[in-house]
């Protein structure tokens, strides 16, 4: 994959959504690490990189500061 002109990342693990309220926020926990994992593989990747799943603020953020890339 670091041979790729940009990246799409949108992981998802297997689980419920028993949130009733801040539902985009209820994945986090069970991706959170799909995404860091993901991040510390592809440290290094020079093109941009877009995270399109909910909390994608939030794991962007995850993304950047494992991989230590400025440009998601």
């Amino acid at each position: 994959m670091k041979s790729c002109d940009a990246l799409v990342l949108c992981p998802r693990a297997a689980c419920t959504n028993g949130h009733t309220t801040d539902i985009r926020m209820a994945g986090l926990t069970a991706n959170g690490f799909m995404i860091r994992r993901l991040a510390r593989k592809l440290a290094g990747f020079s093109g941009p990189v877009v995270v399109v799943t909910n909390p994608v603020d939030v794991r962007t953020r995850l993304y950047a500061e494992a991989s230590g890339s400025t440009r998601v």
